[in-house]
């Protein structure tokens, strides 16, 4: 009977035990030093825990260096240890260490672009533009938004001739977007709120003209800017012409007069 009712304890007290282990190994740093000594598999799975909970802003740099500290071949360590080390700023140079590091071993859209704006942040935006042509993918329309900011990024980093054919790419598909659902081909100015996926279409379209207008004003190409832009914003327009800001996006000016 006490050999049973120990039995009993000990199968209700060792899942309970396991629960405290785990929650104390994620939650208190000075426990690393006992999991770093236990199975691979093990720290591995602390690791992706103290992944989840850096949830990439400043105050998760410390869970990020640990998980990194834990597994040393997780991708997804080193890009947050790159984004929250960024963000804390306390040690750059070596939150840029992380973010070449975690650059040289993805090939994840998402992490290329958590990578790029943790550069970004750290003022260096040309820095992350290997990682984001590395992962871009192919020229399709399912993919369209990595191309767009691989397009926007070189415009910024001056490689000019590799940004109008990207951003010329987003104009090709974003038609080819239009186009497979019989949708007209024409600028949104009257369309009103984009409030149906077919008036958001056109005007991601116009967009993406506007962006390869502004495109071909830098690079002296006038004539086919204004078409552009005109096909962007309005074909009966005497004057358009489009022009990138400093901080992203791109404005306008355009008139049904001279």
């Amino acid at each position: 009977m006490r050999k049973a009712l120990f039995g009993l304890g000990l199968s209700l007290f060792l899942p309970l035990l396991l629960v405290v282990w785990y929650l104390a190994a994620v939650r208190w740093a000075p426990m690393d030093a006992l999991t770093i000594a236990l199975p691979q598999a093990v720290r591995n799975t602390i690791s992706q825990a103290l992944v989840a909970r850096a949830n990439f802003d400043a105050k998760g740099f410390p869970a990020a260096r640990r998980a990194v500290k834990l597994n040393p071949a997780s991708e997804d360590a080193w890009t947050m240890s790159c984004a929250t080390g960024v963000s804390d700023g306390k040690d750059m140079d070596g939150a840029l260490q992380a973010c070449s590091h975690a650059a040289s071993m993805t090939d994840m859209v998402f992490h290329a672009q958590v990578i790029a704006e943790a550069y970004e942040e750290a003022h260096l935006p040309c820095d992350g533009l290997p990682v984001l042509q590395k992962t871009m993918g192919e020229e399709k329309v399912n993919n369209i938004s990595p191309i767009f900011s691989v397009g926007r990024l070189e415009v910024t980093c001056g490689q000019m001739e590799a940004a109008e054919k990207h951003l010329r790419a987003v104009v090709r598909l974003r038609e080819e977007d239009l186009r497979s659902d019989n949708w007209e081909d024409r600028p949104p100015g009257s369309d009103g709120p984009p409030d149906t996926y077919e008036k958001a279409f056109r005007l991601y379209l116009s967009q993406a003209r506007q962006n390869l207008s502004s495109l071909l004003t830098l690079r002296h190409k006038d004539e086919e800017a204004f078409r552009v832009c005109r096909s962007a914003l309005g074909t009966e327009l005497k004057r358009c012409s489009c022009r990138f800001k400093p901080r992203g996006g791109v404005a306008c000016d355009y008139s049904d007069t001279e």
